[in-house]
């Protein structure tokens, strides 16, 4: 006869430890601390005067940054005032891209709070176009503005991030004419070709 001062013998017992946390989950063995990563991230970012601007308007206007293992997208999320950095499960060191890609989220977060409208589906068409490649190219050009700052400290890991993230030509038109009118021709010249 079972009792219930034996759950080995209930049959519930054998799901004990089934519903908690799944093994992808649980940092892997030298995986970093998601706190810790965050800690690092800002910390990096502090290091150049693009970085140290963004980071003040965020603790101003009391945006946070949280990181999350695992596999999804990153971004800033305007109803939680907050940027989601999330990387891969087992990370153990600080990449130059999430550190890039944080500045462009905390510069979406100041240009949504400043009044840029984000693309929205009340948009048309072309309005919707229009919001969504200038938040784009603006998070680009940001990104190669920092990578330039990192990279006259003698950072230049920075640029390479970029390069291989397929950001080449853009940060060579970013680099030659700055955040102007080649740096959009350079981007939809991009789009073209891969349509």
């Amino acid at each position: 006869m079972t009792t219930q001062n034996q759950p080995q013998n209930q049959p519930l017992s054998k799901l004990q430890g089934f519903f908690s946390k799944p093994d992808s989950a649980l940092p892997a063995p030298g995986a970093m601390n998601v706190e810790k990563y965050r800690q690092l991230l800002e910390r990096a970012l502090s290091s150049v005067p693009t970085g140290q601007r963004l980071l003040r308007f965020a603790a101003q206007q009391r945006i946070t940054t949280h990181v999350i293992p695992g596999k999804g997208t990153s971004g800033y999320l305007p109803e939680n005032r907050a940027v989601y950095v999330v990387l891969p499960a087992g990370l153990s060191t600080v990449l130059p891209m999430d550190i890039l890609e944080l500045g462009a989220y905390l510069r979406q977060a100041e240009l949504q709070i400043l009044g840029a409208k984000n693309p929205d589906e009340s948009m048309t068409s072309e309005q919707f176009t229009v919001a969504f490649d200038a938040k784009i190219i603006d998070s680009i050009a940001v990104m190669c503005k920092m990578a330039t700052e990192f990279d006259e400290k003698g950072q230049s890991e920075f640029i390479d991030a970029l390069i291989t993230s397929g950001h080449s030509e853009l940060y060579e038109a970013y680099r030659n004419y700055g955040q102007g009118e080649e740096l959009v021709d350079v981007y939809y010249r991009l789009i073209e070709k891969t349509a």
